[in-house]
């Protein structure tokens, strides 16, 4: 079917070149029916497989122009499981509709007027169209785009990506104008696609019939000129977005208090037009959202507490995916509908009648911007979808093909919805939805080739970031920032059996470290060292990481094993881990001997940041050796050898460590405040969740026990948020103890049974299982548990070589059994607060 043969059989439309190119196949098909597949690869060139929905967004467009009733088509029609056929009338049919309306429109006319009027009125609100079910959330914001629609300005867009509610939320508007008495006209611009279109789509929706050349214009503003204090909404104006803002002027200037509300996935960019930017939801209004809609489906399903936070953390506050959630939870149970949330998110496509088709799924919503999208930006969004956690300017410039014009695209991308700026720094990104349709969409060999570009680009940019790491805040933060991608890039090699994966994953081990070392980081080296030759150098150096990796997270017999089958290799590295698990196992007199060997051969070999390092693990042994001077020596020389290398972030160690053992409080204060300052610069969470636990621990000594409260509560709260780092046990009977000490006595034993569970008497120290079990002990008396607790104290070893205060400990555990005085035993072992408390607690809560 040729142009001018569209042009005859539906004269005023225009047709893309996409769509003209699908009439013309039909056509020539004849009566035959046309598969999916055929016109995926006839008339699109993809291949057969290609999972898009293209044929069918293409298809409705073309309804939308050509079809009477576009939902129950009878020229483009289709038979499910055979396909697509176009079904014209017959040319002379066709001739003899002309003639009927030139017929009409002749008798319209009148002496060479060009314009009739207006032919009918629409009542003052009837052209709002009805919600289907309540409006949930969003109260502050309809307030505020309230306030500045009315008192602001004329003009307001309310943009935002696929699904996020832009035309429930201008509906919401609507009727607040209504409420007021105002008259609103509500203009649909889906079947818009040109300014004939827009014109034509105002005329319909305020009541008008016009005739003549630049006869709808002219009535259409004559017509607004005439009403009352009207708002206009046009929904779906991104599809128009150049006439509308060719429009504008005209439209304002009918009516000097007309307002306009548009809903838009693109911005005007437009003097005067006020943008209102709709968020998805917070996770308090998206689970409303989803437990009203499930109310009204399935009642049942409303008491999955888990399964609901769980399903709305994966579709990320976006309204039309809760819905579609909701309804797809009619058939399926809520774990399973979570479980596939997790695998794909085109699980979002319900049998529902009464929605528009692009709201039929969240693909579908997508495809409807993808769609309207040029060749580059489908390009760009594409590319972008093999980034995790967004892109910075810098890397998306050279891993797409775009190269250089990464930055312009990714603007009109953030203008039309689908890309958001995130910090820190200019970084943009987008909802996990879209990120997944762009890769699912886009043709496999670019997103293959984008995926190797970012590999290699991380993996060179990392390596150098990470020989920074110690003394440059900036090559810092952009580990920091670009963890997910780095990550992402350690599996891409790790598949990909790229030796540099191995270089990587070694270069990141501090980094991964410092946020707490991810549970799943000893499986990544496993996974790297798989496809790592095992004659290959690097092997030696993932061993020892992985060795690092399972003392962080006190796996101290797979450490010990790890590194007693390494060969002589790097001494230095070895005697660091090998102070790491003796630390752990309780054994601070070899941690001390391996930590001082370890300073040696630094010093030997002219390595001061490692000489540093050793000097803070030297500190660390002498501090649970109860030798307090002799550890504050340790970190004060760490201190002054990080300083004088500008390394920032061992100098935050140090003085974090430093502050944990200083007993004056002004000077303790003081180390704590600058560790903080340093670590803040470098964004070390591990750093800063110590200091957290040293001031609620001094809190507790203090005998501020809101202080304290609050303090552990922040604690815990952060390191369940943040993931990786563990509790420790030192961590858990402090908590244990301030529970003990507030009167909440069942969380006393369970925070202490927790710290039990974390090792027995010589792990990770005896201090602290002996007042971990002396202080459960008293719990347990307290919850009525007397058998419970005298096996407790039964139990309790003698960990001699932790020395006095542990001996003491243990005096006054054994001397509680025979009905001793506390006070009495306590009184030969100093004062140290450990011991006052216990003589307390075991004083006071006698069994």
């Amino acid at each position: 079917m040729s142009e001018p043969h569209l042009a005859e059989r539906f004269p005023g439309v225009a047709f893309t070149p996409i769509e003209v190119a699908l009439l013309r196949y039909l056509e020539d098909a004849g009566e035959r029916y046309v598969p999916r597949s055929e016109l995926l690869r006839e008339v699109w060139g993809y291949s057969e497989m290609a999972r898009t929905r293209t044929v069918e967004t293409t298809v409705q467009r073309v309804r939308m122009k050509i079809e009477t009733e576009p939902k129950r088509p009878t020229l483009l029609v289709n038979l499910r499981g055979r396909g697509y056929r176009l079904e014209l009338p017959r040319d002379a049919e066709v001739q003899s509709e002309v003639e009927r309306l030139r017929a009409q429109i002749a008798a319209l006319l009148s002496e060479g007027h060009a314009v009739i009027g207006v032919l009918t009125e629409a009542a003052p609100g009837a052209t709002l169209p009805s919600e289907r079910d309540a409006f949930v959330g969003r109260e502050p914001e309809l307030d505020e785009a309230w306030q500045r629609l009315t008192q602001r300005s004329r003009w307001l867009t309310v943009h935002g990506g696929p699904g996020v509610g832009k035309t429930r939320f201008a509906l919401r508007l609507g009727r607040r104008w209504l409420d007021r008495e105002g008259e609103v006209c509500f203009v649909d611009l889906t079947e818009a696609r040109d300014e004939a279109g827009l014109w034509s789509r105002l005329a319909r929706a305020l009541g008008v019939v016009a005739v003549g050349e630049g006869a709808v214009r002219t009535t259409v503003l004559r017509s607004l000129a005439a009403r009352a204090e009207t708002l206009l909404v046009l929904d779906n104006a991104e599809l128009v977005v150049d006439s509308l803002a060719e429009a504008l002027p005209s439209l304002l200037d009918a009516r000097p208090d007309l307002r306009v509300l548009a809903t838009s996935r693109e911005s005007l960019r437009v003097p005067g037009e006020a943008i209102w930017e709709l968020e998805p939801l917070d996770s308090g209004a998206a689970e409303t959202l989803l437990r009203e809609r499930l109310a009204a489906i399935r009642p049942d399903a409303v008491d999955g507490e888990a399964e609901l936070a769980d399903i709305v953390a994966l579709l990320e506050g976006v309204p039309l995916a809760i819905e579609l959630a909701a309804a797809r939870a009619r058939h399926v149970p809520l774990a399973d509908l979570a479980q596939r949330l997790r695998e794909r998110r085109d699980v979002l496509a319900p049998d529902e009648r009464g929605r528009p088709p692009r709201h039929l799924s969240l693909d579908a919503a997508i495809a409807w911007s993808w769609d309207l999208l040029s060749t580059a930006e489908q390009r760009l969004l594409a590319d972008l979808s093999v980034f995790r956690g967004g892109a910075s300017f810098e890397a998306l410039a050279q891993v797409s093909e775009v190269g250089e014009r990464a930055e312009a695209l990714a603007g009109r991308l953030i203008d039309k919805g689908l890309l958001v700026l995130v910090g820190p720094g200019p970084r943009v990104g987008c909802l996990e939805s879209i990120r997944q349709f762009a890769a699912r969409h886009a043709e496999r060999e670019p997103i293959l080739v984008a995926e190797v570009r970012h590999a290699a680009w991380f993996a060179r940019r990392a390596q150098g970031a990470a020989r920074a790491w110690d003394v440059d805040p900036e090559q810092a933060a952009f580990l920091l920032v670009e963890l997910d991608n780095l990550q992402v890039a350690v599996e891409r090699m790790t598949r990909a059996g790229m030796p540099e994966a191995a270089d990587l994953i070694e270069a990141l081990w501090p980094l991964v470290l410092s946020r707490g070392l991810p549970e799943d980081y000893v499986a990544r080296v496993d996974a790297v060292l798989a496809t790592t030759p095992p004659e290959s150098a690097r092997v030696h150096a993932l061993q020892l990481c992985k060795a690092d990796a399972l003392v962080s997270r006190k796996r101290l017999d797979e450490a010990e094993a790890v590194l007693a089958a390494l060969p002589e290799g790097e001494r230095l590295r070895q005697l660091e881990i090998a102070a790491g698990i003796a630390l752990g196992r309780g054994r601070a007199a070899e941690a001390l001997q391996a930590s001082e060997q370890a300073a040696a051969l630094a010093e030997r070999t002219k390595q001061p940041l490692r000489r540093a390092k050793a000097s803070i693990a030297m500190g660390a042994a002498l501090q649970y050796l109860m030798r307090p001077e002799a550890a504050q020596a340790a970190y004060r020389e760490a201190v002054a050898l990080a300083q004088e290398l500008g390394a920032g972030r061992v100098e935050a160690v140090a003085w974090s460590n430093l502050g944990s053992v200083l007993v004056d409080p002004d000077a303790r204060a003081a180390a704590l405040a600058r560790a903080e300052e340093l670590a803040q610069r470098f964004g070390d969470r591990a750093i800063l969740h110590a200091m957290a636990s040293v001031r609620a621990t001094q809190a507790l000594e203090r005998g501020d026990l809101a202080e304290a409260d609050a303090a552990f509560a922040a604690l815990f709260e952060a390191i369940e948020r943040t993931g990786g780092r563990v509790v420790t046990g030192a961590e858990w009977v402090n908590a244990g103890l301030l529970s003990l000490r507030l009167g909440r006595f069942e969380e006393a034993a369970q925070r202490l049974r927790e710290a039990r569970r974390r090792g027995g008497p010589d792990s990770p120290q005896g201090l602290v299982h002996t007042l971990g079990t002396a202080y459960l002990a008293v719990a347990e008396v307290r919850v009525g548990h007397a058998d419970a607790a005298r096996e407790l104290f039964a139990s309790i070893g003698e960990a001699e070589q932790w020395g006095e205060t542990v001996a003491a400990a243990v005096t006054l555990c054994r001397a509680h059994l025979p009905e001793v005085d506390a006070q009495r035993a306590l009184a030969a072992h100093g004062d140290d607060p450990a011991l006052a408390d216990l003589a307390e607690l075991l004083t006071n809560h006698r069994l």
